[in-house]
Formats: C-alpha cells, structure tokens, sequence
C-alpha cells in the first residue's frame, strides 16, 4: 500500500480539481446546449476552498480568508443553481 503525506495529497487534489474545471468549461464553451455551471462552480468552489486553505498553512491568512470566502459563494450559487433549475 502506497502511502501519501498531506502535503503531496493536497497538492494532487489541487492539479486534478484544476484539470476537470478547465477541461468542463471548455466543454460548456465550445457546447452550449448543454449547460455545464453549476457543476464547474462547484468544483471551482473546491479548488478554490482548497487554495485558501493552502495560502491559511503559509501564513497568508487575508488571501487565505478571501479565497475560502469566494469558494463558499461559488458553492452557494451552485447549490442554488441546482435547486432553481
């Protein structure tokens, strides 16, 4: 069994989550019948959840707090995207 440190998961956590929102938007960009946003801003909620709390370990805590702030209102359009439509 392979073990992974925190550090490295995040880091790979991070890459795959910025590969899926950049490969679904675009999708949804060269798409347009199919509407992919609300999913994009909810992965894009993560990552960007994800970075905060990266930029929070470095000691960048106003960056930190800004980008968990933007994740929580990506994450909250999203759900309220999903419930409207």
């Amino acid at each position: 069994m392979v073990i992974i440190k925190e550090g490295k998961l995040v880091i790979i956590i991070k890459i795959i989550l910025a590969i899926v929102v950049l490969l679904l938007s675009g999708y949804g960009l060269f798409n347009p019948s199919i509407d992919m946003t609300s999913i994009t801003l909810l992965l894009l909620g993560a990552l960007l959840l994800t970075m905060g709390r990266e930029e929070i370990k470095k000691e960048k805590k106003t960056v930190g707090y800004l980008l968990i702030i933007v994740a929580f209102f990506n994450i909250f359009v999203s759900v309220q995207d999903f419930l409207l439509s």
